[in-house]
């Protein structure tokens, strides 16, 4: 029977439903209410509790629950509670209780605060030896004492009680002063306990060593002890959760997946499971995700988190009293909730299993709203751009997960938590795709969700055809700023090479009009000297030395001959190179192979003399030195370039040689310079017993003086070489 005083809206209820996720809504005449199975119900004083401020709770091994509140201690067996008091039972020395433990031996050590007892065959016995005051925590040995956590205060600090007395103390002025706060036995004799100033402290046979933690835990109060199954030892504190084990502390924190540092306990259940309450709610973790941060302690753990949505009630510091968690025989969770007693099955944790039903609701485009429906068009120029959307589940509408993606916007899925709107900004014209999904309270996907296509149109400086007559502008701009640097370059050329031809001019007349002439005037007054002188010796020296004049005048005269013309007789350069290398490969064991490609054009003549100047101290080379059996020379009249390639399968050029070339020899630095004056690219490979080859290119502005008409369209020519 629920009423008004539970909390309903009013007496007068006039209707009931219940959803189709279990909850059950009760119209009244006062408003609405809903009811639901919460994950995590509690024990109070409704169900029968003397206090609803718990302040310890324990699970004995006979089935029953031990509850710890500020009027009286609390015994809950097949559902009826029993409440202890100081007048209904004399042993119990108040009312007031702290701390729990059930020994070995089954009997429930209860602390209050004038002192401790222990509850055996029905009746409470106050052990006098144990000064009265608060107890933090109590935890057994393996021989059947006590280890008791004391007060602040008091001069006992760290007790150990045997046999009815306390043979061990460590203060907790050792330490630096605070008290410890839960406690975990060895098998050895020691104790662990953790401290409210940070760190953890192991005593034994009066050796303390404090062990201070790493990391977000360090400096960080520590609120609870214990010691999981594997014989790893947990510190749950203000830093995080702390594993210690073979002397390495890790610590769990945000950065490894957890929601936040304030860990007040730790617990395992029987399904491989942890449960970790914190500041921020109840944490479920599997221990795979577990075994996997602690092989790398780097790595993200998945949580399973319960809250308020769930029965959990958030306190921002845990009771002082112990045990805060406590694990019946058939696998329950008890634990101090809040103020009270909660309770969490781990067999019964499915929760809500349907997926929540997605829709896309509108979408609102520079502030203007559109309904959400396919094939949605919106204007060019749209800036901003707003989706609303929602999923319905109402058992807890703030934990409902959304994930969305905007094809091809986004290039990958985004998750938010109770968010029921996003919004893009800039977005390019063009289709789009807007996916959804969500999930419920308990994380069950709904993976079809709902769709949105749509398309924002382009504005004209946005369209295809505005595109490609930017393009076809910019284009024709590089077009004329390229034919604008061929002409300059060319004409540049051109005006060097005419100056070239001038300068040689010169020389020839020079050369004629003074050298020559000179030297030949000289030979006629060495004739008349000869005809003066009778015969005999001196007279058959002068003669010899007039024939050598004479060869010296022809050499001259061929000298300026060259200056004045071409090193070859015609335009044709494929047959001045075949003449030139049927003469040299007479002279030689090898054959001579001379290729043409492409239609032969006329040349510069400067360049054509450079070419073959070049070509000619290729193949005396090789006649010289290559012993080559094959010669080859090629020539490749193309739109781009003159080449010209000769090669031979001679023993090759030394390396040395190569790049620094042959002391007081000239050929290769030459056919570099020569290369150099025109423009040209020169390239020389060779390798020992894999002959030389040697390449010259002469872009074609160069070499045939100006392109053919029809190469203008052609502005961006693929250089040859």
């Amino acid at each position: 029977m629920f009423t008004h005083n539970d909390g309903l809206s009013s007496d007068q209820v006039n209707a009931l439903l219940e959803d189709r996720e279990g909850t059950v809504w009760a119209a009244t005449s006062e408003g609405l209410d809903s009811f639901r199975e919460l994950l995590v119900p509690s024990l109070t004083a409704t169900e029968g509790l003397s206090s609803n401020t718990v302040g310890a709770a324990l699970a004995a091994r006979d089935g029953s629950l031990w509850l710890g509140t500020r009027t009286g201690l609390n015994r809950w067996k097949d559902g009826l509670i029993r409440t202890y008091t100081s007048r209904n039972s004399p042993g119990l020395p108040d009312d007031q209780i702290g701390s729990l433990f059930e020994d070995e031996r089954g009997r429930i050590w209860v602390s209050t605060e004038h002192g401790l007892a222990v509850f055996e065959d029905g009746r409470f016995t106050v052990i006098p030896s144990v000064p009265p005051g608060q107890i933090n925590s109590i935890a057994g040995d393996q021989q059947g004492g006590l280890w008791l956590s004391l007060a602040r205060d008091s001069k006992e600090g760290l007790a150990h009680l045997v046999n009815g007395k306390l043979t061990e103390r460590m203060p907790w002025e050792q330490v630096g002063g605070t008290p410890g706060s839960g406690l975990a036995t060895d098998q050895d004799g020691g104790v662990w306990t953790g401290l409210l100033d940070g760190g953890i402290v192991h005593f034994r046979a009066g050796h303390i060593e404090k062990l201070p933690l790493n990391g977000a835990g360090s400096g960080a109060r520590i609120f609870n002890i214990y010691r999981g199954h594997d014989g790893a030892l947990w510190a749950a504190g203000e830093g995080g959760l702390n594993r210690i084990a073979n002397g390495r502390v890790a610590t769990l924190t945000t950065a490894n997946g957890l929601p936040c540092n304030a860990v007040h306990w730790i617990v395992e259940d029987d399904r491989s499971s942890y449960w970790v309450y914190t500041r921020c709610g109840l944490l479920r973790i599997a221990q795979s995700d577990l075994d996997s941060w602690m092989a790398d302690p780097k790595r993200k753990i998945q949580t399973t988190i319960f809250d308020g949505a769930d029965g959990v009630q958030l306190v921002p510091l845990p009771s002082p009293f112990r045990p805060h968690v406590t694990k019946s025989a058939d696998g329950k969770i008890w634990f101090q909730n809040g103020n009270k007693v909660g309770m969490i099955d781990p067999s019964r944790t499915a929760g809500n299993a349907l997926p929540p039903p997605v829709h896309i609701e509108q979408i609102t485009a520079d502030g203007k709203p559109s309904e959400a429906a396919a094939g949605l068009h919106l204007p060019a120029r749209v800036r901003n751009i707003a989706i609303e959307y929602t999923a319905l589940s109402l058992v807890a509408p703030d934990k409902v997960h959304f994930r969305y993606k905007l094809e091809p916007q986004d290039p990958d899925w985004r998750e938010v938590t109770n968010d029921r709107k996003v919004q893009y900004s800039n977005l390019g014209p063009g289709a789009y795709h807007f996916r959804l999904i969500a999930s419920n309270n308990s994380g069950v996907w709904n993976e079809t969700g709902d769709i949105l296509d749509f398309a924002i149109a382009p504005a004209y400086y946005q369209t295809h055809w505005f595109h490609a007559g930017a393009a076809t502008c910019c284009y024709a701009l590089l077009f004329v700023l390229y034919r604008r640097r061929l002409r300059r370059i060319a004409h540049e050329y051109n005006v060097r090479l005419e100056e070239r031809v001038e300068e040689r001019s010169r020389i020839a007349r020079d050369l004629h009009d003074t050298l020559l002439q000179t030297f030949q005037g000289l030979m006629l007054r060495f004739q008349v000297v000869d005809e003066l002188l009778p015969p005999g010796r001196a007279k058959d020296e002068l003669e010899a030395t007039l024939e050598c004049g004479d060869q010296a005048v022809v050499e001259a005269r061929n000298a300026v001959h060259d200056l004045r013309s071409s090193a070859t007789t015609t335009n044709d350069l494929a047959y001045a190179l075949r003449a030139l290398g049927d003469e040299l490969a007479g002279d030689a064991t090898g054959t001579f192979r001379l290729v043409v490609e492409g239609r032969a054009r006329d040349l510069n003549p400067i360049v054509r003399d450079e070419i073959y100047r070049i070509a000619r101290e290729a193949l005396r080379n090789v006649v010289t030195h290559s012993g080559a059996s094959r010669i080859e020379a090629e020539i490749l009249y193309e739109e781009q370039a003159i080449r010209l390639r000769v090669r031979d399968d001679g023993k090759g050029i030394p390396p040395e040689i190569l790049n620094q070339g042959r002391a007081g020899h000239y050929g290769l630095a030459g056919m570099r310079e020569r290369a150099r004056s025109i423009g040209a690219k020169l390239t020389i490979s060779s390798g020992e017993g894999i002959g030389t080859e040697v390449n010259v290119t002469v872009p074609a502005a160069i070499a045939y003086g100006k392109p053919p008409a029809w190469s203008r369209f052609l502005p961006f020519r693929r250089t040859a070489g």
